[in-house]
Parts: C-alpha cells; sequence; structure tokens
C-alpha cells in the first residue's frame, strides 16, 4: 500500500492488515485524483469509526466489539441469535471481518462508498 508508512506511524501504530486496504479504498476511489484529500479522510475516519482496531494487539477492542454485536443482535432478532447460540456458531467466527472492513470488503456492495462520500 502506497499510504502504508503514513498510516503505520503517528497517532494510528498500525499495521497494514486485514481491512486496512479495504477501509482505504473508497477514499481512493472517491478522491482518485486529490491523494492529500483521501489521506486527510482516512485520518479523520480512522479515530472516530475504528479507533484501536489496527493496533499490533487489537484482541481487547475486538472483544469488545463481538461483545457489543452479540448484545445487539440479541435486542433486533433473539430468534436468531438464539439459532446462531445452539449451533454454536459464535460472532469470533463470522462477524471480525465486518468490523475489520466496515464492510468494504464486498466490493459489489455501493453502500459503503455511498456512506463514505457524504
Amino acid at each position: 500500500m502506497v499510504w502504508e508508512p503514513r498510516l503505520t506511524s503517528g497517532p494510528f501504530h498500525c499495521y497494514g492488515g486485514i481491512g486496512l486496504d479495504s477501509c482505504c479504498a473508497p477514499f481512493l476511489t472517491l478522491n482518485f485524483n486529490d491523494e492529500p484529500l483521501a489521506l486527510a479522510c482516512i485520518q479523520l475516519f480512522l479515530p472516530k469509526f475504528l479507533k484501536d482496531m489496527f493496533l499490533h494487539d487489537n484482541s481487547q477492542i475486538i472483544h469488545e466489539y463481538l461483545a457489543v454485536f452479540k448484545h445487539m443482535l440479541s435486542y433486533h432478532d433473539p430468534v436468531l441469535s438464539s439459532h446462531l447460540d445452539h449451533i454454536r456458531f459464535i460472532p469470533q467466527l463470522y462477524a471480525i471481518s465486518w468490523f475489520m472492513t466496515l464492510f468494504t470488503r464486498m466490493y459489489l456492495n455501493p453502500l459503503p462508498f455511498l456512506l463514505f462520500s457524504h
């Protein structure tokens, strides 16, 4: 990644692992002709929506996200939550990538581009 040295220093102290490239892609696409603007958007976005997600040891942060997700799923869809619990399909098996990429990994999904452009 071209920006990895800029993103891995300073307040982020992150690594260019899974998710960071996917989160940067919409900003690069939306600001293709203005790289400084794209970088500025990313530098504002990461601390606000993915605070500490890209630390070298982000296990505690992921654990917190998954706990909140499980509670929200239980509240909004108790039947599904109960079924997933019954078959022991825990959020750690399917939801980590959702949080690390904010659903931007699905390239055919236009929603991240719409959200990130406003």
